[in-house]
């Protein structure tokens, strides 16, 4: 047996997180399961396409979608990351004449379409067009989120159809929160497709670098890590929620790894102003050390626009965490609901201020279990879980 891990995706020799999340993970998963098992990737450069490179095979665009190029892999299943993005659906064509056991993972919150929610989906597009490289684009990001929201609102035919047909032409499908899926299902019944083979398949967590300490050595440490020069990470709330719950907890710390915004001293000074000192920005770190991290601190704490997923909550909650965010997130509630972590209630700084200071002090009475919180999110989202699961549903078909 051979199950490949396919993404349409160029991998630059030494990615650390192609290897380590994602496909990389499943990979793991199932060669921990006795699984001979591989990730395809495109080259960087066309001398390289044939080659294997850091355990990645690497191919062409042009021989990805070549039918024959797959059979000679002789793969008994492929797991795809296409996205079930229509202009996608011919590398998912050429490997389904190789194999019919296809797997592919939307890599989604299940808002991909104004219909599902017009407002959530607004929400997410003028965050997308703030992260723009254009000046232009950036400065006039409502008005041009709202104008594509509201076309592909009005026009199922640009987005909605060609999604649900490229949906329903694929075996399985999957979507990494289970209000996630629930929402790419009424999307398909939307349409009048069959839904059945819609499935929640969360995001796999590496469980080779995972650290972990019990109660009596966690420390009084909040974490959250991100790209922080990101519109969608919202560094200015993230900011604003700890500077106010330091202040009635002096005696936690707080760390925030993470590319760091060029203006990062006016945002403490302007979001901050209080115990800006306290908040601890190392910069971007290395996977094992955000694992160690996550291995003593209490609370991972996520002030996102939009997620598709979270893999780094993930991470922590492996790893013994609670975890506090948004209720907006849809797997925030996911999260936080086996004696894992608070919802805030609204996306305001107050708010999350207080799902923060509420978490805390179930750390504080003994409410709180990190070996409890390792475990339970280790059966649902460690790399070996998540490739059981996708195995069973592969051997279903």
């Amino acid at each position: 047996m051979q199950i490949l891990a396919f993404q349409p995706l160029v991998y630059n020799p030494g990615d650390e997180r192609f290897r380590v999340t994602n496909l990389g993970a499943l990979v793991e998963g199932f060669r921990l399961q006795g699984i001979n098992s591989y990730q395809v990737a495109f080259a960087p450069r066309p001398e390289l396409a044939g080659t294997t490179v850091d355990g990645i095979r690497l191919c062409s665009p042009e021989e990805a979608c070549d039918p024959e190029w797959w059979k000679a892999l002789s793969p008994w299943a492929v797991v795809t990351n296409t996205w079930c993005a229509p202009r996608m659906a011919r590398y998912v064509e050429a490997i389904r004449a190789a194999t019919p056991r296809v797997l592919d993972r939307l890599d989604t919150d299940g808002n991909r379409s104004p219909n599902i929610s017009f407002g959530d989906y607004l929400f997410r597009e003028i965050s997308a067009h703030r992260d723009f490289r254009s000046p232009v684009k950036r400065f006039l990001a409502l008005p041009l989120a709202f104008a594509r929201t509201s076309i592909l609102k009005f026009r199922p035919d640009l987005l909605d159809i060609p999604t649900v047909n490229t949906m329903a032409g694929c075996p399985l499908v999957g979507a990494e929160s289970p209000i996630a899926a629930e929402r790419m299902k009424r999307l398909m019944r939307l349409f009048g497709k069959d839904s059945a083979h819609i499935h929640c398949i969360p995001f796999p967590v590496n469980e080779g670098g995972l650290q972990f300490a019990d109660l009596s050595e966690r420390t009084k440490t909040v974490v959250s890590v991100g790209r922080w020069n990101s519109d969608q990470k919202n560094f200015p709330l993230l900011l604003q929620v700890v500077d106010r719950f330091l202040e009635d907890h002096p005696d936690w710390t707080v760390t925030l790894p993470g590319a760091l915004p060029d203006d990062i001293a006016q945002l403490l000074a302007r979001h901050a102003p209080h115990h800006g000192s306290k908040i601890g920005l190392p910069g971007p770190l290395p996977h094992e050390e955000i694992y160690r991290l996550f291995g003593t601190a209490r609370i991972f704490l996520m002030s996102s626009r939009h997620e598709s997923f979270g893999i780094a909550a993930a991470e922590a909650l492996c790893s013994g965490c609670s975890v506090v965010g948004p209720h907006h997130i849809p797997s925030i509630p996911w999260f936080c609901g086996s004696n894992s972590g608070t919802v805030a209630c609204r996306y305001t700084p107050f708010d999350m201020a207080d799902a923060l200071a509420v978490e805390a002090n179930f750390w504080e009475i003994g409410q709180r279990d990190p070996v409890f919180i390792s475990k339970t999110w280790k059966e649902r989202v460690s790399a070996t879980s998540v490739a059981k699961r996708v195995l069973a549903l592969l051997e279903a078909i």
